[in-house]
């Protein structure tokens, strides 16, 4: 998935990412794969990276690092019809 940030769009847009604690907001854009709950899970089936194109250049994230960084879990892929 690939999400196009314009940071002159958005309400104060270059103040949050100067102040944003990702210095990848790619992070950011990935933190619902990151939740360990039927949101999450159905995200994950569909979504195996995010990237986030900006002015600050690009930014990536996979699924599986959000995951494993959110939840302390190592992240193995599953068939989409697994449970």
């Amino acid at each position: 998935m690939t999400t196009t940030w314009n940071g002159d769009e958005t309400v104060n847009g270059p103040l949050l990412l100067e102040l944003s604690p990702f210095e990848n907001l790619a992070e950011l854009v990935a933190m619902p794969l990151a939740f360990n709950n039927e949101e999450g899970r159905q995200i994950r089936e569909h979504v195996r990276s995010i990237s986030v194109v900006g002015d600050f250049g690009v930014g990536t994230e996979l699924a599986q690092r959000a995951y494993s960084r959110g939840t302390g879990v190592p992240f193995e892929w599953l068939p989409a019809n697994s449970t």
